[in-house]
């Protein structure tokens, strides 16, 4: 079987020469590490959230194309699948560079070592069944979410009776906290590897098998918005990582190092 990673990495919307500096690192720590395949989120290039960014200047899908071609210099001996922005949509389009090349669009599966794997589309529209089936996305935490992801893509594998890699983005940005937390299925729908939560990680898996990394107490419960209190215990860890991580990223990325707090004794004061 094929040696996979899992590069759960945290990007900064608009600057592509920072992130494809990052994937290229990345390829190269995966290419020591003797790896076959190697896997990002989605909008990895061109960082995410983007808003209109991409409506109001199309000279970004140039360079995400020109940075692409880098990449695929540094891609030798490897495949690299790697979340772009379509040009046309503005919607999350995997490019999968193989052996140096990418591969054309309307490819849509591609092989390594007689494992078929497809990438960020409709499995009902191929012509062939893969093997593996590669999500890219970009999920920020919420309330309830780890249990539909954990329902979407187990029985995703069930049904099409193949395994499926997720691989998220870890990281903060406009507002938006990402949890990470990328994952692999096998096609029984086990899960089969996770990622770490609220981190970037760097995940070697051998024939997919992989750790199975905690997440937040009670965010794998069934979540109904008609029982939500204030005081609703199951997300309170789930919220204070997102939290903690958020200021951590937001602090970090403006080249912070204090702050000031307003105190007037109100609620919000208090919580402070």
């Amino acid at each position: 079987m094929n040696k996979i990673i899992l590069a759960q990495i945290d990007t900064i919307a608009g600057d592509i020469l920072f992130n494809k500096n990052k994937i290229i690192n990345c390829i190269k720590r995966a290419q020591s590490e003797k790896a076959d395949l190697i896997i990002f989120p989605a909008f990895a290039l061109t960082g995410y959230p983007f808003g209109d960014i991409l409506k109001r200047n199309k000279s970004i899908i140039k360079r995400q194309e020109d940075a692409l071609k880098e990449i695929e210099q540094a891609a030798k001996n490897i495949t690299a699948v790697i979340g772009c922005a379509d040009g046309y949509s503005g919607e999350n389009s995997a490019a999968v560079i193989q052996n140096g090349r990418k591969q054309p669009s309307n490819e849509k599966i591609f092989e390594i070592k007689g494992v078929k794997y497809a990438a960020d589309t409709n499995i009902e529209t191929l012509n062939q069944k893969p093997d593996t089936v590669i999500c890219c996305d970009c999920s920020p935490s919420r309330c309830g979410a780890e249990y539909v992801k954990n329902k979407q893509f187990s029985d995703f594998a069930k049904k099409y009776g193949v395994n499926c890699i997720y691989v998220n983005k870890a990281g903060y940005a406009d507002n938006f906290v990402f949890e990470g937390a990328s994952r692999i299925y096998d096609k029984t729908g086990k899960l089969i590897c996770r990622a770490e939560s609220f981190c970037e990680d760097f995940v070697i898996t051998d024939n997919l098998h992989g750790l199975i990394n905690e997440i937040p107490i009670g965010s794998a419960e069934k979540f109904s918005i008609d029982d939500f209190k204030l005081n609703y215990k199951n997300d309170l860890d789930r919220t204070y990582k997102s939290i903690v991580f958020a200021v951590k990223q937001y602090f970090s990325k403006n080249g912070f190092s204090k702050a000031v707090l307003g105190l007037s004794g109100g609620l919000d004061s208090s919580v402070c």
